[in-house]
C-alpha cells in the first residue's frame, strides 16, 4: 500500500478548493492509499516537515503555489530516499503546474498519481537554493512576493499588473555580466531570467513544449532600449518574435556577476542579493507523478 504524505497550504489560492481537496483525498482511499495530511503552518513550514518525515512516504503531495511546491522540492532534494511528487497546484499563476498540464481539478490529479506515471523533471541551483522553473533578477521579478495575497485573491492576474506599475519608478538598469557554458555576454539588463518550461508569469513564451529534463534551461536576458521610444520592442515578448533586445540562451552552467548586490526571485519568492550568482541544471532532480 503506497503512503502519501498530503502538504496543504491553507494560505494560497482561492478560499473554495477544500471540496476539490476533499475529492482528491477520496480518490486515493479508492485506491487503498495510505493518505497522511500536514497543513503548514507559516513560511518554510512544509520545508521542515518534509525534511524530518518525508523519507517515511512514497508519496509527497504538495496543495498550494509556486512558494509551497519549491518548499517540498528543496526538501526531497535534502532526503537520501527521494520520494514521487505530486502537485494539486493553488497558486494564482501556476506556471510549474501547467507545464505539467496540471490544473484545479484535483480529482483528476488525484487520478493521474495513482496511475503511477513517473515523469522526471530537472531543478536549477543557484547557489544553496533549488528552484523548480524560474530564477529571476531586475525589474517586475518581485512583484511576485510584493503582491498582497488578498489582493490575489480578488483580482488574480490583474492583482500583479497593478504592483507591476506601481513599480515602474524604482526600476533601473543593471550592468550584467553572464557566462554561459563558454560563450560570454556584457550588457545593461533591464531584468533576466532562467527557467525550465515554455511558461512564465502567465505567459506563453514558446510556441512549441521543451522538456523539462534535458538538462539545460533557458537564459532571457532583456537588455534596456537607449529610449522610450524604443520601448516598444519589449512587446517581442508577447508576439515571441525575434528582437534585438531580447537575448536568449540555453545552458546548463550559468555565471552572472554584477556592479552591486541584486535580488533574485525563485519561483516567485524572494531570495537573497549577491553580486555573484551561478546557477547549475540538476538533471532527472526528481519525479513527477502526473
Amino acid at each position: 500500500m503506497p503512503k502519501v504524505l498530503m502538504i496543504i497550504n491553507p494560505n494560497s489560492g482561492k478560499a473554495n478548493s477544500k471540496n476539490r481537496i476533499l475529492q482528491a483525498q477520496n480518490v486515493f482511499s479508492a485506491h487503498g492509499y495510505d493518505l497522511s495530511v500536514y497543513f503548514t503552518q507559516k513560511q518554510m513550514d512544509g520545508y521542515r516537515y518534509v525534511t524530518e518525515h518525508g523519507e517515511d512516504y512514497d508519496i509527497v503531495c504538495c496543495v498550494g503555489g509556486d512558494g509551497t511546491i519549491n518548499e517540498v522540492t528543496n526538501a526531497c532534494m535534502s532526503l537520501k530516499k527521494k520520494p514521487q511528487i505530486g502537485y494539486f497546484p493553488s497558486g494564482t499563476m501556476n506556471d510549474f503546474g501547467t507545464n505539467f498540464s496540471l490544473t484545479n481539478n484535483y480529482e483528476d490529479v488525484a487520478e493521474r498519481i495513482c496511475q503511477n506515471n513517473p515523469r522526471s523533471f530537472d531543478l536549477g541551483l543557484l547557489e544553496d537554493r533549488y528552484f523548480n522553473y524560474v530564477a529571476g533578477f531586475g525589474a517586475f521579478t518581485a512583484v511576485s512576493y510584493k503582491t498582497k495575497r488578498e489582493s490575489k485573491e480578488t483580482l488574480g492576474t490583474l492583482a500583479y499588473l497593478i504592483e507591476g506599475i506601481n513599480s515602474l519608478p524604482s526600476i533601473h538598469n543593471i550592468h550584467t555580466s553572464v557566462r554561459i557554458g563558454r560563450k560570454k555576454e556584457e550588457l545593461e539588463a533591464l531584468f533576466g531570467l532562467v527557467f525550465n518550461g515554455n511558461r512564465v508569469a502567465g505567459m506563453e513564451v514558446f510556441n512549441k513544449k521543451q522538456a523539462l529534463n534535458d538538462g539545460k534551461m533557458n537564459v532571457l536576458l532583456v537588455e534596456a532600449v537607449p529610449n522610450i521610444f524604443e520601448a516598444g520592442n519589449y512587446l517581442a515578448l508577447l508576439s515571441q518574435t525575434d528582437n534585438k533586445y531580447l537575448h536568449w540562451y540555453r545552458g546548463s552552467d550559468i555565471e552572472f556577476s554584477f556592479q552591486e548586490d541584486i535580488m533574485w526571485t525563485l519561483d516567485g519568492e524572494e531570495y537573497k542579493g549577491t553580486d555573484r550568482a551561478r546557477i547549475t541544471v540538476i538533471k532527472d532532480a526528481l519525479e513527477m507523478l502526473c
